[in-house]
């Protein structure tokens, strides 16, 4: 299941009271946002989230401490991170993060609370989801293999990343447009990995790695330590082929030159160069600007102009959805948005 369309899905099991109580566990690689789709999840819903990595946690953080109780038996104290109705509302998801890395024991430990909402005599309050999620074992993590009777007590899910949704995701989150750029143009870096080749320390790509990518390209340092930095996000191969783009990129035409003449400002040849001049325009349209690229971007292939206004909507719902460019592609923008599953 695609990243983008696990935050859909999700969203409608967990709106519906019936099917909001069987618990759902999310399998994909690492760093490709599954635990950030739960907490936007939670944050649509306005709901509390409780965060528990079970990978830290030893059974007695499951059951609680034992104490005597006034009859002279033994009662457990249920730990403090559990729901509260009265502290943290009717509603809500308990998310069991990096599931797969816990001990056997600890899962056993799980196996109560994920089944049966329960531990002990605590009660799982009934409007409170339990999602879960890990990384592949193939990802070389810290993981074990889960036993089949937990397994059986989920509704897996496997995630997988793809450009379109981290670039949709991106777009809203302010990603630099010369990362979405190159990565439009070579998405086979977005997120690249092999378990089999892969070496302790040694960094590779994920969409999470990008998005520091962005965020040091914000600093003023010398190209030699930016390089470093990008290696250090993304690994030596996807950031070196990432630095080459953007020593291309400084020679195209800017966002400048194409509004001062959209008509007649060059496009260019090259498909690389194209996505790079899409994603800058779709980084820069608002309502004084949407008009000029609009008439721009008309003189390059549809592909170019869906991506453009696609992501432009992303970014500004409200502006873009008056022009009269989305009103052209107003369906297919919906469809590309909201995929049938």
């Amino acid at each position: 299941m695609r990243i983008g369309k696990l935050a859909r899905t999700l969203i409608s099991v967990l709106e519906n009271p019936i099917t909001r109580k069987h618990a759902i566990l999310v399998l994909g690689p690492a760093g490709i946002g599954k635990s950030d789709v739960v907490r936007q999840t939670a944050a649509f819903f306005t709901w509390s989230m409780i965060d528990i990595r079970l990978s830290q946690m030893d059974p007695v953080d499951l059951r609680g401490i034992p104490f005597q109780d006034a009859n002279g038996r033994t009662a457990w104290c249920p730990p403090s991170w559990l729901p509260d109705v009265s502290r943290d509302g009717p509603e809500g998801i308990i998310f069991l993060d990096e599931i797969n890395g816990a001990t056997p024991a600890v899962a056993a430990a799980a196996y109560q609370l994920i089944l049966d909402r329960a531990l002990g005599d605590y009660k799982v309050p009934p409007g409170w989801a339990i999602v879960a999620a890990g990384n592949n074992q193939s990802d070389r993590g810290v993981t074990y293999t889960m036993p089949a009777p937990l397994t059986n007590r989920f509704s897996v899910w496997q995630a997988e990343p793809h450009i379109d949704d981290f670039t949709h995701y991106a777009a809203q989150a302010g990603c630099n447009d010369k990362v979405m750029a190159f990565l439009r143009f070579r998405a086979d870096y977005l997120h690249k990995f092999s378990g089999k080749d892969y070496t302790s320390g040694m960094q590779f790509p994920t969409p999470r790695g990008w998005m520091r990518v962005s965020d040091h390209m914000r600093l003023d340092l010398p190209d030699q330590d930016m390089h470093e930095l990008i290696r250090g996000d993304v690994g030596e191969e996807a950031g070196q082929e990432f630095i080459t783009f953007c020593l291309n990129y400084e020679g195209l035409v800017s966002v400048e030159e194409i509004m001062a003449d959209p008509v007649h400002a060059p496009v260019p040849p090259d498909i690389g160069k194209r996505y790079a001049v899409t994603m800058a325009l779709a980084a820069r349209m608002d309502k004084n600007t949407t008009d000029k690229a609009w008439t721009y971007l008309k003189r390059m292939p549809r592909d170019f102009q869906v991506l453009a206004v696609t992501l432009a909507y992303r970014r500004n719902k409200t502006e873009i959805m008056r022009t009269a460019m989305f009103a052209e592609f107003a369906e297919e923008i919906i469809s590309i948005l909201q995929p049938k599953r």
